[in-house]
């Protein structure tokens, strides 16, 4: 288990850092999953129940590679109005933490398409001949990439935040956003296609999402898999 550490800020104190931990698992044969809590910061259980998974792993290895960020959003975790957290939404822009996660494809160049993203019509034709692994593997590197490059250029904190969270996020099978309110049902988002998985978490209540980016982490990390495949049939 290994502790990491990603500096995001300078601050009057210091550095603002986010910090992650690596739990290598058993078979690498096995999928890789990502858990983050708390990018709102006024949603504090998402904290607990991450440092209760970590502690879970250290007694018990997981069968595949986990990667855990218990505290995604320190700064909005410490935003403070009396004794009100102010962390859903941004203090500077006031825009919500979790809506500029970065779309990362587009289908081809007249989609849309921004400087930071992959063009899958000409990304996918020099690769027909490949087989699925490589494909696989050769598109987490190509995502990664495309993160790198969109945050090497000057960013506001929030867009800086969720790019660099992306980056974490993107080399796993499976991405999990941890969020929690007091007064909604328990739910659980999915893409429509994963239903049936979605059903092992438990929860009564499941939101079909269909294949689109409006800026989420769940969207952005299932919108390029699900339309490369398309892109592929």
């Amino acid at each position: 288990m290994n502790t990491h550490s990603v500096s995001l800020r300078k601050l009057i104190f210091g550095d603002l850092s986010l910090q992650y931990v690596d739990i290598p698992g058993r078979d690498l044969r096995a999928p890789s999953v990502y858990i983050q809590a708390g990018i709102h910061g006024d949603e504090l259980q998402g904290f607990l129940v991450a440092q209760l998974l970590i502690d879970h792993f250290h007694r018990k290895p997981p069968m595949g590679n986990v990667r855990i960020v218990p505290v995604a959003n320190a700064m909005a975790s410490n935003a403070k109005t009396g004794e009100y957290t102010y962390g859903r939404f941004c203090t500077d822009t006031g825009e919500n933490w979790n809506r500029h996660y970065v779309n990362l494809v587009a289908v081809h160049a007249s989609a849309q398409a921004h400087a930071h993203q992959i063009l899958l019509d000409q990304w996918v034709e020099s690769r027909l001949n490949l087989r699925q692994e490589q494909i696989e593997s050769e598109f987490k590197q190509s995502m990664k990439e495309v993160l790198q490059s969109y945050l090497s250029q000057p960013l506001a904190y929030h867009k800086k935040l969720n790019a660099q969270l992306q980056l974490l996020s993107i080399q796993s099978d499976i991405v999990l956003d941890l969020h929690c309110d007091s007064i909604s049902c328990p739910y659980v988002y999915s893409p429509s296609y994963a239903l049936s998985s979605a059903a092992h978490f438990g929860f009564e209540f499941h939101i079909s999402i269909p294949n689109k980016c409006g800026g989420a982490l769940d969207e952005a990390a299932f919108h390029p898999w699900w339309t490369l495949a398309q892109i592929l049939h």
